[in-house]
């Protein structure tokens, strides 16, 4: 143990000492309380590096996925068991978490780049990056080795957003329960996962108000929104609760008897058939959350944050950065552009030209 006196506040001595390669220290009134100190901090940090040799990859995994199913959707948490079960498969054995280091996991990922590209990747580590995280606030892990692995550079991809003419076509081409299905989607701008899971006791008819829930929030958060009600969900929703099979959800599987899932092929691959049958270019149901978030803000009739709170972000930012990215606002830039120098040289030349031919 090193000890240097201390002329700062909360003591008068500060003393060291190194475990493992990193060095601790602490203020202390008396050489004695910084001994008994040292005694009591390197028993702790032996107890805990002993627990952390006992940390498997298997054990974590499992246990971090157990709290993710308690918060997160049933998707999500699919994504993060594939990933981690991936890792497994390239370790080939199971290994104390500790033990993987910096080298095993940039192998990994450059791995995973290599078959399956950036984005994937970028997945991977990030979901690799949130398991070990969570082991450190819970105190069983000390460094995160994923921090260190920096994220992959990735392409922009171009949100397909379908013109009106293609919607219209694509309601033409559907059956009655699809095109309920389509209309709950175009009238609310809700994600397509929000209208399967909807209920009978998260509607007001009377009120014309629709609670759509989410937990697409950090952590998890369920929470929910209310929005409007118009005349063609009112006629909708009171056509299928005279006609409801179900005591609970407005969309069920008539198979199961239970409601859809994103899986069930009638869901999963609806908008394939109805854009061949309707001859239009291939989109899928969240496309139309995008076709409905451009067409309110091409209309200049809804604010910023009215269109915040149908999409159901959490910031203004979020829903200006994602209306960017379906249609950014080049109107104003063109506008300004009409009096680039070049123009104004060419109009003036054109003037001159017509007095000299009078002339």
């Amino acid at each position: 143990m090193a000890v240097r006196e201390y002329k700062g506040p909360g003591g008068r001595y500060r003393v060291y000492f190194k475990f493992q390669g990193t060095q601790h220290s602490r203020i202390v009134q008396t050489r004695a309380e910084g001994k008994e100190w040292e005694v009591e901090e390197k028993k702790r940090l032996a107890q805990h590096a002993e627990k952390t040799r006992t940390l498997t990859y298997s054990v974590a995994s499992k246990s971090y996925l157990e709290d993710c199913a308690t918060c997160m959707q049933p998707g999500t948490v699919q994504e993060k068991f594939a990933h981690y079960k991936a890792f497994a498969a390239y370790l080939e054995k199971d290994v104390h978490t500790a033990d993987v280091t910096i080298e095993t996991a940039r192998k990994f990922i450059r791995a995973v780049q290599a078959a399956k590209g950036n984005k994937t990747a970028n997945r991977h580590l990030r979901n690799l990056k949130a398991l070990w995280n969570w082991h450190k606030r819970e105190g069983r892990l000390a460094d995160n080795p994923w921090d260190k692995v920096k994220p992959l550079p990735e392409e922009e991809a171009i949100k397909h957003v379908p013109t009106q003419e293609d919607v219209l076509a694509i309601l033409m081409a559907a059956s009655p329960w699809e095109k309920d299905y389509l209309h709950m989607l175009l009238k609310t701008a809700a994600r397509p996962g929000e209208i399967r899971r909807l209920r009978w006791d998260e509607i007001n008819l009377e009120r014309r108000v629709i609670l759509l829930w989410t937990r697409k929030r950090k952590g998890g958060q369920k929470t929910y929104r209310a929005v409007p009600m118009n005349d063609t969900l009112h006629e909708i929703l009171v056509r299928r609760w005279k006609a409801r099979g179900h005591d609970t959800h407005v969309f069920i599987n008539p198979t199961t008897g239970q409601p859809w899932s994103k899986h069930n092929h009638p869901i999963k691959f609806m908008m394939d058939r109805l854009c061949v049958r309707a001859g239009v270019a291939p989109c899928d149901l969240y496309s139309l959350r995008h076709y409905v978030a451009q067409r309110l803000a091409d209309s200049g009739k809804v604010s910023l944050v009215d269109e915040q709170r149908l999409l159901g972000h959490q910031r203004a930012t979020t829903t200006d950065n994602y209306l960017k990215s379906l249609s950014p606002d080049l109107a104003r830039l063109g506008a300004a552009l009409e009096d680039d120098p070049a123009q104004v040289e060419n109009e003036s030349m054109h003037e001159q030209y017509a007095q000299e031919v009078k002339k």
